[in-house]
């Protein structure tokens, strides 16, 4: 449609028009503007001033409510204008959470309960979300109802995880009641309830969880389960560690291929895997003087063997070992082939079997490698002590 201005009547029209259109825009902007700068204030009569400017402001309203709820303190001052700011937007889960904390403040626990599970519905997977809201009901005194948003951060937030694990533990202590509400079926979460129960040292129930964890099918890798199967060591729990890592090994056969029934496989004998450096693997811990490396040139089955190379300077332990679960009162026989070059010294590196926990058991030494020999067996028999695991 065309307007046309050709006479001085409609002229003046359009200018009372566009006048008309222009004042209440303009009275809108400068009233925006001057709410959003008292909404910036750091006081709450700044905040109030802006409130007042634009009443249905969502966000100015949750200021005001946030404001006295956390720096003045007055519960019965913050729930109102919360309340109105989730009656204008219901989908916005942080303000019910705050509206849930003022509840809360004023020893309200029906409203609290009810603003917690309207965040939640509003925002269902968000972890901080979940996070907050469980914390408000753990706080309360209302673990059961908690737990459900503590496993709704556990599965989408895995940094917080080990928290989760561990406020729900000290709320319960119970490791069933957490397997079941709050663990998901994935390897990392029970890994990460293992790391927490470590570290209060209830070894039992640390058992409890790999036990669920194993029956549950996952894959768990090598490295993943190094750090339970070194607390286990270090804690005198062989036969566990050991079950940790047959279960491990059900995933990576390399980890327990014995070449004859009855036999016990020294764990990557032939140097075909990477080092691990824990669990029953080998462990590296070389001295300045003495080089530990993977040789793709020189082996005896395979493709690699370990190259240890010395510099001249004297050592008491060039580095390289392995823990070997074994049965007390027991004979075996610890077969080794070794290759040498020109090792001059006055006693030559050898092989030594011993006690894991009691070092000063020694059961056998092999032979000294001095000089140069093409590839030979060091054939080392022992029997282990009454207490030697």
């Amino acid at each position: 449609m065309r307007l046309l201005l050709n006479t001085p009547l409609r002229k003046a029209l359009a200018v009372a028009i566009a006048l008309l259109l222009t004042v209440p825009y303009l009275n809108w902007v400068q009233r925006h503007y001057r709410a959003e700068r008292w909404a910036e204030s750091m006081n709450i009569a700044g905040i109030e001033q802006a409130s007042q400017l634009e009443p249905d402001n969502t966000d100015t309203l949750h200021k005001v409510g946030r404001f006295y709820l956390y720096a003045e303190q007055d519960s019965t001052k913050a729930v109102p204008p919360l309340q109105r700011a989730v009656l204008l937007n219901r989908y916005a889960a942080r303000y019910w959470l705050d509206l849930a904390a003022a509840h809360r403040f004023a020893g309200d626990e029906q409203g609290q309960r009810q603003a917690v599970f309207a965040a939640v519905w509003a925002d269902p997977k968000t972890p901080i979300v979940a996070w907050e809201a469980a914390n408000l009901l753990l706080t309360s005194g209302k673990t059961d109802e908690a737990l459900p948003f503590f496993r709704t951060v556990i599965e989408n937030d895995p940094d917080s995880a080990q928290r989760a694990f561990y406020l729900c533990w000290r709320a319960t202590e119970n490791t069933d009641l957490l397997l079941d509400k709050i663990t998901p079926p994935t390897a990392n979460a029970h890994l990460a309830f293992i790391e927490i129960l470590m570290g209060l040292d209830r070894i039992s129930e640390a058992m409890k969880v790999w036990t669920s964890l194993s029956r549950s099918g996952q894959p768990v890798g090598p490295r993943s389960a190094l750090v339970f199967v070194n607390y286990l060591i270090v804690h005198h729990q062989p036969d566990a560690a050991a079950q940790v890592w047959k279960d491990v090994a059900r995933f990576n056969p390399w980890l327990s291929e014995a070449p004859r029934d009855g036999e016990i496989s020294i764990v990557n004998g032939s140097f075909e895997e990477d080092i691990l450096d824990g669990g029953f693997a080998w462990r590296t811990e070389p001295p300045p003087s003495v080089s530990l490396v993977l040789d793709d040139n020189e082996f005896h089955s395979g493709t690699r063997s370990l190259s240890l190379t010395i510099n001249g300077q004297p050592f008491q332990y060039a580095g390289l070992s392995q823990y070997v679960p074994v049965e007390p009162n027991s004979h075996y026989e610890f077969s080794v082939f070794v290759k040498t070059q020109e090792v001059q010294t006055a006693a030559g590196p050898r092989f030594w079997v011993q006690d894991a926990y009691d070092q000063s058991v020694i059961f056998a030494k092999g032979r000294e490698w001095l000089g140069s020999h093409s590839w030979q067996e060091d054939l080392i028999a022992f029997t282990t002590g009454p207490a030697t695991h």
